[in-house]
């Protein structure tokens, strides 16, 4: 499965998910300070999982373009939660939005 992490996304749990076997696109390696709205569409282009900490992606992960793929986004610091949450939602987040706090993971549904 192919994830792309937001350049805010911790480089453990980037790295982590690489030794899981994943295909992590890491906007900090490739393209830092890029826009929110260019790394969304990098996502939807790639057909990507996106994974952020920016609560500012609310607005545009609601947007129709990103049920195509889904998101995580990451409320809690601790890097072996939100990879051990990572992993465990795979298989549910194609059109949903994941949020992973530290208490607490929800899924919201991307389209209606």
């Amino acid at each position: 499965m192919r994830l792309l992490a937001d350049e805010c996304v911790d480089m453990r749990v980037v790295r982590q998910l690489r030794g899981a076997g994943h295909d992590v696109l890491s906007i900090l390696e490739t393209e830092p300070g890029i826009m929110d709205a260019v790394v969304l569409e990098r996502a939807v282009e790639t057909g990507s999982i996106l994974i952020t900490h920016d609560k500012d992606f609310g607005p545009l992960l609601l947007a129709a373009t990103t049920a195509r793929t889904g998101a995580f986004l990451l409320r809690s610091v601790s890097v072996s939660l939100c990879t051990a949450a990572i992993l465990e939602h795979l298989d549910q987040v194609h059109g949903n939005l994941i949020v992973v706090s530290d208490d607490r993971v929800r899924i919201r549904p991307l389209s209606s």
